[in-house]
């Protein structure tokens, strides 16, 4: 089991490429070659398809190209700009505007406000996250697309900030009177602090629990339709590894084989997976379908033989409030063992990298001996 830190946007000049994904000898010059930003964009479409060994992948720039084409822009999710203004509450053009700001983000994914605007204080700031995912959409969700102040200056930003990955948006009109003045600001805030992590080594079953965990967040994932799986290793859950020979030896009836029977089931798997495919693929071909979808088509279809301890890999974002959430959640006698010790190492590096913020839990060994139980220690 591999959790890795590969970047937090309140470091923005570092990133942290896994050496699981790249080459022997490092990444290829045409490869992860832009902006931190723009390069955890790459890292985590190219995650999906495990591309990032591939001397002949698209380079940096015409893999954002692709992306923005084709429109999956979930990647893009990975990245957030936080912008901020301050003015006076006796400011009436300020807070005239700053009430079509308001509006502009309603219905809008991928956003969250931060203010002090309800408090009895003269000096106001306002702060807008957003991804740029959001960013570059921003005309497709808001009320007031034709006019968006936040908008055009959010595009202005990110496109400083992610080159590749803003080429060809579709710009928001510019605001002819507007008396805001924004900029981009360090985050402050759980809600603006994202973190990303690599994850390697675990199940299907486990990144299947994280449907319940969207909120301020971003998850790419390996694909099954675009990776050939025909040797792929299986994560096999804690559990069944703590009594592997104990168990073997029940399914087995009594006796073991050189190779378990469990072990036995997943070469098995793997073997009519891979004749699935290629009998598949070439009955698509014959039909007249192109090699490259015959292929994508054919493994959609033999991945149903794969079992739900498939190994996967991602790269998973989310804000420290997301973070804070899913540990509650999972980091407790009552989650599942396999979550609980992949969430259990990315509470150990959160704890380490924000002291203050994470230190609020108390944790013991979880019952079972698989990673740990965590509450708060103010109830």
């Amino acid at each position: 089991m591999i959790v890795e830190c590969v970047y937090s946007n309140d470091r923005p000049n570092e990133i942290n490429f896994p050496k699981t994904l790249l080459p022997a000898n490092g990444k290829f010059a045409n490869h992860l070659n832009s902006t931190p930003q723009d390069n955890l964009i790459e890292l985590a479409g190219k995650t999906c398809y495990d591309s990032l060994t591939n001397p002949k992948g698209r380079g940096s720039k015409e893999y954002h190209e692709h992306i923005n084409e084709v429109g999956h822009s979930s990647v893009q999710g990975h990245v957030g700009l936080t912008l901020e203004t301050y003015f006076n509450r006796y400011d009436r053009h300020n807070l005239a505007e700053l009430m079509s700001v308001a509006l502009d983000l309603l219905n809008r994914p991928g956003v969250s406000v931060e203010s002090n605007l309800m408090e009895m204080v003269d000096d106001i700031y306002f702060r807008v996250t957003a991804n740029i995912r959001a960013i570059r959409e921003w005309k497709k969700f808001g009320l007031i697309n034709e006019r968006s102040v936040i908008g055009q200056s959010f595009q202005k930003f990110a496109t400083e900030v992610c080159p590749f990955a803003m080429t060809g948006v579709d710009l928001v009109d510019k605001h002819p009177d507007s008396h805001i003045n924004w900029k981009v600001v360090a985050p402050r805030f759980d809600s603006e602090i994202y973190v990303s992590y690599f994850f390697s080594g675990l199940s299907r079953n486990w990144s299947h629990e994280h449907i319940r965990h969207v909120y301020q967040a971003a998850i790419s994932q390996r694909s099954t339709r675009y990776v050939d799986e025909s040797e792929s290793p299986w994560a096999l859950h804690p559990i069944v590894q703590k009594y592997w020979i104990d168990l073997n030896r029940h399914l087995g009836r009594g006796s073991l084989d050189k190779l378990s029977v469990i072990d036995n089931h997943i070469f098995a798997s793997q073997r009519i997976y891979k004749d699935t495919v290629e009998f598949l693929e070439g009955k698509l071909i014959e039909e007249g379908m192109d090699k490259f979808t015959a292929r994508k088509t054919s493994r959609g279809g033999a991945r149903g033989v794969l079992g739900g301890a498939l190994g996967t890999e991602m790269i998973y974002t989310a804000s420290l409030q997301e973070w804070k959430e899913i540990i509650r959640q999972r980091c407790n006698d009552g989650a599942d063992s396999e979550i609980r010790l992949a969430t259990s190492k990315v509470f150990t590096d959160l704890l380490e990298k924000y002291s203050d913020r994470f230190g609020n839990f108390v944790s013991r060994p979880a019952k079972d001996g698989f990673g740990l139980h965590l509450e708060l220690a103010n109830g």
